[in-house]
């Protein structure tokens, strides 16, 4: 479904005018529109590795410079844990390239170019201009990014200038000064060679007012946000609670145990307990189904996260070292916070749930567990919770990229089980389940029998724009028509933008009942449903229940699905008005 829907948007640009305009970018390629579905998955690959590989080298150029990944086994490894992350969309999320990871790949680069740039600072005058240079490349691709994805953009803009005014010293106005100017200057070019203004502006103006207007979509965006963290808590708990407690006193054990032993003595013992206390934590996530894709499984490397923060806490606490806020320590800081809070930064305003949504960028919270690894490991003086974090890391991330790769993936099941090429030209190079294959070969043929042509409109009820995509169609109004009650304002409004003429052929693809809500827009746009319809058939859906299994989404109203069956219908050949004789 949202694979359709990107490729949909990608192929025709400018048919639909949303606050997220990332098609035009795309539309900006040469004869990219016009690429197989494997190119749109290879860019996204592309994409994914470019800001991850962007990222990792910005911060282990700045953290090398404070003395942690100062060889070059730590640094291989933590630009493989990077990359390891930004690939967990595969599988687990639409493979295609998208406004999700071109979002990803500017804000990724964008902070590590900041990183790259930061290094240079105390000797600004030697290297004004590269510095000037970095600062407007992350600039202008950061102005993208508002036309992309405008709440990410929103979200995304206090932690870049956080990041100048950290890591930039007094040459931290200048500095902003310049990337701001950059962001203006990305946003003036986007929107003055790929995007009229006037139709970004309005169809922005248009999503946030229908938003407000109904409440539905703004209301259920915060409160899947809401229910999705206290869900993942519920479910932890309260064994979480006790680990973490678990983990804060071992720190503080092994602070008060380092302080009086020898290293000869202390080295074993803190081996043994952290590698005890961490293969216990192991064996209890196992025992929650997290090796295995599910929406609560995502959420491990949280767990994770939260145990290394404990057990670091706990040691530092039994320090009783003030924490002087000098600039370097607050990089530090900040570079572990921009780590954990870009997966959050790029996700924002989807309407699925967060902690979900934001292993799609999981490339930035795995380095922010090995940098707490990395912290944890300077204060014990032993390698050995690296060695735990990354085991962990690689653990979880294998068995789930497995499960989903080749049992669960998106949208389209078992990879196993797809074993069939279907002979239409969108899908060239590709295999599908052998359903699928008759799904889609069935329906073309009942179009085809009834006049379809390439490029023709299909209006598809709902949730099928991958297969008018597929059929080399084109859906009026809008990519893609959902059956959820909140979406159907939304429905209303793109069929109210359809315009046909009056000898324009038109098929319904009805997998579901359609509701009153649309049939009168449809009435309003001129096409009465089902008067101006001629049923031509119907064909077994294969995907059937794929939407009431998404997270989030299962319990949500929707419409009935008929009975398993996509029903295919022609609009009725209407004449041209004559012209009455003067």
């Amino acid at each position: 479904m949202d694979e359709g829907y990107y490729l949909l948007q990608a192929k025709y640009p400018q048919s639909y005018p949303s606050c997220t305009a990332y098609q035009v970018f795309l539309a900006a390629i040469p004869r990219f529109a016009e690429s197989r579905v494997l190119d749109f998955r290879y860019s996204q690959l592309f994409v994914q590795l470019i800001g991850g590989l962007l990222l990792a080298i910005g911060s282990i150029r700045w953290l090398s410079s404070y003395g942690l990944l100062t060889n070059l086994s730590s640094r291989v490894l933590a630009v493989s844990l990077c990359l390891m992350g930004n690939l967990f969309f595969f599988g687990k999320f639409p493979s295609s390239i998208s406004y999700n990871s071109l979002t990803g790949f500017i804000q990724f680069a964008s902070i590590g170019i900041l990183l790259l740039a930061a290094i240079y600072e105390n000797n600004f005058s030697a290297h004004r201009f590269f510095i000037r240079a970095l600062l407007v490349f992350a600039g202008v691709i950061t102005g993208w990014n508002l036309l992309i994805k405008f709440s990410a953009f929103v979200c995304f803009i206090p932690i870049a200038f956080l990041t100048l005014a950290v890591f930039f010293g007094n040459k931290r106005l200048h500095c902003a000064l310049v990337y701001g100017l950059s962001i203006l200057l990305g946003i003036v070019v986007s929107l003055s060679w790929l995007q009229n203004p006037a139709e970004w502006l309005t169809a922005t103006i248009d999503w946030f007012t229908l938003g407000a207007k109904t409440h539905a979509l703004h209301n259920r965006i915060l409160t899947t946000y809401a229910t999705n963290i206290a869900a993942t808590i519920s479910y932890f708990q309260p064994e979480l609670a006790i680990a973490d407690a678990a983990l804060l006193s071992l720190g503080v054990v092994l602070s008060f145990a380092k302080r009086r032993l020898s290293n000869q003595k202390w080295l074993p013992l803190c081996s043994t307990l952290h590698l005890s206390a961490w293969s216990l934590l192991s064996w209890w996530l196992i025992r929650k189904n997290c090796l295995l894709h599910g929406l609560h499984s995502a959420s491990v490397f949280y767990v994770i996260a939260l145990g290394l923060l404990a057990e670091l806490a706990g040691f530092l606490i039994a320090e009783r070292k003030a924490i002087r806020f000098t600039r370097i320590q607050s990089g530090m800081i900040l570079v572990g916070v921009l780590l954990a809070t870009l997966p959050f930064t790029c996700s924002a305003g989807t309407s699925n749930p967060l902690l979900y949504q934001g292993t799609i960028y999981n490339g930035a919270w795995f380095l922010f567990l090995y940098y707490l690894s990395l912290v944890l490991a300077r204060s014990y003086g032993s390698v050995i919770p690296i060695l735990t974090t990354t085991t962990l890391i690689c653990l979880f991330a294998v068995f789930q990229f497995r499960d989903t790769l080749l049992n669960n993936s998106y949208d389209v099941g078992s990879l196993k089980a797809q074993t069939t090429r279907v002979a239409l030209p969108s899908l060239r190079g590709m295999k599908v389940t052998p359903e699928m294959a008759r799904f889609l070969e069935s329906t073309q043929s009942l179009l085809v029998q009834n006049g379809f042509q390439s490029g023709d409109p299909i209006l598809a009820f709902y949730n099928l724009p991958g297969v008018i995509y597929a059929l080399d169609g084109n859906s009026p109004g809008s990519a893609w028509y959902i059956n959820l009650h909140f979406y159907r304002p939304w429905n209303q409004r793109n069929l109210s933008r359809i315009r046909l003429e009056p000898t324009s052929r038109l098929f319904l693809l009805v997998g579901f009942q359609i509701d009153k809500e649309t049939i009168q827009a449809l009435n309003t746009a001129g096409l009465k449903f089902p008067q101006d319809f001629e049923k031509v058939g119907s064909v077994q859906n294969p995907n059937k229940n794929v939407f009431l299994s998404l997270p989030g989404v299962a319990d949500e109203p929707k419409n009935e699905f008929l009975d398993g069956n996509v029903d295919v219908y022609a609009l009725k050949r209407r004449e041209k008005p004559k012209r009455l004789p003067l």
